[in-house]
């Protein structure tokens, strides 16, 4: 993950009052204000599509976390809006990192 980006993050979740805050060489943890978990991702492909979306989303529910936030490069595909405007038990956040 690219440092400065990781820094962004950490800034973000620091201003967002999150705590437990840690960090791996593939995400981000904390818990938000209200103790729940929160994923953080930099998601390394050219295009945000629907199969990324249902990794994030499946793993977030498997795991335990409500709140998931995506960095992504480039473009989201429209079946991508599609899913996040249905996900109504998990807060799926995206960023464009550019």
């Amino acid at each position: 993950m690219d440092s400065q980006i990781i820094q962004i993050c950490l800034e973000m979740l620091d201003a967002r009052g999150y705590t437990n805050v840690k960090q791996s060489t593939e995400c981000i943890t904390a818990l938000n204000t209200k103790s729940q978990k929160v994923y953080l991702s930099i998601i390394d492909h050219p295009k945000l599509n629907i199969d990324i979306i249902k990794y994030y989303y499946t793993f977030f529910k498997d795991n335990g976390y409500v709140h998931g936030i995506l960095v992504y490069r480039n473009a989201i595909t429209s079946s991508v809006k599609k899913i996040l405007e249905m996900s109504y038990d998990i807060k799926i956040e995206l960023f464009l990192n550019s």
